[in-house]
């Protein structure tokens, strides 16, 4: 597996979070009418609707954004409706303000080639930038990055502004009050608190009860729920008896149990330190495999296939096709046929996985 593919196993979850959130209307209603009130009042927001995010350039590669909603502008005196783009970027950090700027500008000018072959005005793009980093994004424009050129070369600069949201505090500073003020039985409020609370423990003493009072009162919300308790648990956040206590008191005793099974798989294999030495010291194959077994050891503890693959970053396809492998290693465990070369050729699973299946199923016997 090489960096890229790791990266994405490692930061899976957290892009999952946010992608769920904000894929959700209500999500991006509330998140306009508390964070760019005014711009929110002039869009149709009832007809706003989920696009596609991804934009195809001219040698045909495709580029994708994180979440994009599609509406139109309000004004009843326009003749011809005026489209408008939310193109929402989700940033762990950022490299330079440059980069940024420059990849926002290439989305928009691809939307205007859509536009040019398409035979329509050219679409107003917002690009709406949630920051969940310490370091922060400022509203920069290339104009800032260029001072002490004569005024009259400024008309011939790219010229556009994007908005952002840095969530996490200042230090010695209280939290946004914005964020605080986001409705507690909504997604977002649960969201953003979350990215506040891996970052700044001090400040959040009750986020768990938070987190958890927001699933009570939206049952539905279950998937993204059980995303949010991994990705918690992943940075650390959770200690063993702060999991216990909430789980018996906010789940049903079937629920808490997969819930607390789901922590325990996660720590018993040690991925969380794993994954943190990975990313200091590079790309280690060890890694994948580590995420391999610990998928194994979650389908010896029956969790779901959904569950497993937010909580190792393997795709749902893979997770399924070790389900497979797993249930073929456990009937002829069943059937006092351990071979191990035998096994191998029948269940895709490489020798030290077939001999980790066998040595739970024998433990469990």
């Amino acid at each position: 597996m090489d960096k890229k593919a790791f990266d994405e196993l490692i930061n899976n979850i957290n892009d999952k979070i946010f992608k769920t959130a904000f894929k959700q209307k209500e999500s991006v209603i509330e998140y306009l009418q508390i964070f760019l009130t005014d711009i929110a009042s002039k869009l149709d927001l009832e007809n706003l609707m989920l696009s596609d995010t991804n934009f195809v350039s001219e040698d045909l590669e495709e580029y994708f954004c994180d979440v994009v909603f599609e509406t139109t502008l309000k004004d009843e005196h326009l003749k011809n409706k005026i489209r408008v783009i939310l193109l929402f970027e989700h940033k762990k950090g950022i490299d330079s303000y440059f980069d940024l700027y420059l990849q926002l500008l290439f989305y928009i000018a691809l939307i205007w080639k859509h536009d040019r072959k398409e035979r329509r005005s050219p679409t107003i793009v917002l690009p709406l930038v949630i920051n969940q980093s310490k370091r922060r994004i400022k509203q920069k424009t290339l104009h800032d990055s260029l001072k002490g050129i004569p005024d009259d070369l400024f008309i011939y600069i790219p010229q556009f502004q994007y908005h952002v949201l840095n969530v996490q505090p200042l230090d010695n500073k209280p939290i946004d009050e914005k964020i605080l003020n986001l409705n507690s039985k909504h997604i977002l409020r649960s969201l953003l608190l979350s990215y506040i609370a891996i970052e700044h423990k001090d400040k959040l003493d009750n986020i768990l009860i938070e987190i958890f009072k927001f699933y009570k009162n939206n049952p539905h919300q279950r998937d993204y729920f059980h995303q949010l308790f991994v990705f918690l648990v992943k940075e650390g956040y959770f200690s063993n008896e702060e999991i216990k206590e909430l789980l018996k008191e906010y789940l049903s005793e079937k629920e808490s149990n997969n819930m607390l099974t789901t922590a325990q798989v996660w720590k018993q294999e040690g991925r969380q330190e794993g994954l943190q030495e990975g990313m200091q010291q590079g790309m280690q194959q060890g890694e994948y495999n580590k995420a391999r077994l610990v998928c194994l050891r979650g389908i010896f503890m029956q969790q779901n296939a959904s569950l497993l693959s937010d909580l190792t970053g393997l795709s749902t396809n893979e997770v399924n096709t070790l389900v497979q492998a797993f249930e073929r290693v456990k009937r002829d465990f069943l059937l006092n046929d351990t071979n191990g070369k035998k096994l191998l050729c029948l269940s895709s699973l490489s020798e030290s996985e077939v001999q980790y299946v066998i040595q739970c199923l024998e433990n469990k016997a």
